[in-house]
């Protein structure tokens, strides 16, 4: 139920707006914002609101291997768009990973406005 209940509020706050290339970047786009901001439900789930959306993202990367997504997350109150802050989903890079573990661990870093 959890993981129905994370799913459903990660789709709810995805906005076409984030995705602003062509057709076939679309996809891609799209895929990677729900992969990555599927690790983070719970984070995501503090932050919404029944009206907020996903209004950006931001790629960044860094010598070490490391990568990530920051996630602007918006709401409006009548006429204005107010900022309710940001999810970073931060790829820290494991450069001797078990056989059967990913190269790569996940963290959630939400900053609230």
């Amino acid at each position: 139920m959890r993981n129905l209940l994370g799913s459903a509020l990660l789709l709810s706050a995805l906005s076409p707006s984030l995705f602003a290339s062509s057709i076939i970047e679309l996809g891609r786009e799209a895929n990677d914002a729900v992969r990555n901001l599927s690790h983070c439900s719970k984070e995501l789930a503090e932050i919404s609101t029944d009206t907020s959306w996903i209004g950006k993202s931001e790629l960044w990367a860094n010598e070490n291997g490391n990568h990530g997504y920051i996630f602007s997350v918006f709401d409006s109150i009548v006429f204005e768009t107010i900022s309710l802050g940001t999810l970073e989903v931060f790829k820290e890079f494991i450069p001797n990973p078990p056989a059967d573990g990913s190269s790569y661990k996940t963290h959630c870093i939400l900053r609230k406005n």
